[in-house]
């Protein structure tokens, strides 16, 4: 992909999809590469959480913001053995 598509989502959340069909979700961290029209930047650094990743913009094929409430599961435990008794 072109660094001009990124200009839209430098402060989103967003999600690309790569050439072999994985996909990579985060925020951008470097939003200043975008901007410098000289040097134009050859990746973009995602952060979720606590996980960075470089991915090539060459190996980017689409571009888009993910529904935010469908990327987490929270597990419900209902086994009672679980718990702690008080007595």
């Amino acid at each position: 992909m072109e660094p001009l598509e990124f200009l839209p989502y430098l402060k989103k959340f967003i999600e690309v999809t790569l050439d072999d069909g994985t996909r990579a979700a985060g925020y951008i961290t470097n939003p200043d590469a975008f901007k410098n029209e000289e040097q134009p930047p050859t990746h973009v650094e995602l952060i979720n959480g606590l996980m960075k990743s470089a991915v090539p913009l060459s190996r980017i094929l689409s571009i888009g913001l993910p529904a935010r409430e469908d990327t987490v599961e929270l597990p419900i435990i209902s086994d009672p053995n679980l718990f702690l008794n008080d007595h």
